[in-house]
């Protein structure tokens, strides 16, 4: 064997290793959830602010009420989250992919969890309208894709050093 063969031989392709490739899709889905959760957040205060507020607070199920402040803590919670995973994306901490599976994971519990309270509340209304629908999928998107893409890419591994 000659020796340019040997060492192409024994030549090591290296890992992929930086924000590149696939990772560019985990983040624009991070900043995709925090704009969905800052529209929550303000599409479930203005029932507390707009002008139809008076009418919601002297109507509305006391439950109804209480499932609607804990979305605003609960959406306020995934704006930080989100926040956070941007920030320990770009400056590759060792702790994203695991915070990034919570979170994903995370948002698909609540979406059907907030579906169900709702439900409790307001038998006659369907489990699973068309708001709840879109956000139910495309948090179950993120993490049917995106979550199985982490826990085995070599990118990821070789980037964030789990």
């Amino acid at each position: 064997m000659a020796m340019t063969e040997l060492a192409a031989a024994t030549r090591r392709e290296p890992d992929p290793c930086g924000l590149s490739g696939w990772l560019w899709l985990v983040i624009i889905s991070i900043v995709a959830g925090l704009a969905w959760n800052l529209f929550v957040l303000k599409e479930t205060t203005a029932l507390f602010t707009g002008t139809e507020a008076h009418v919601f607070l002297t109507t509305a199920e006391p439950a109804l009420y209480q499932l609607s402040m804990l979305e605003i803590f609960v959406s306020g919670c995934l704006i930080l989250a989100n926040l956070v995973l941007i920030g320990i994306f770009f400056t590759r901490h060792r702790q994203f992919p695991a915070a990034f599976i919570m979170v994903a994971l995370f948002s698909v519990a609540w979406v059907i969890a907030d579906a169900l309270l709702y439900r409790s509340i307001v038998p006659a209304d369907p489990l699973i309208d068309a708001q709840n629908g879109r956000e139910l999928a495309r948090a179950a998107l993120c993490a049917l894709v995106l979550v199985p893409y982490v826990l085995v890419s070599k990118r990821v591994k070789a980037t964030f050093v789990f």
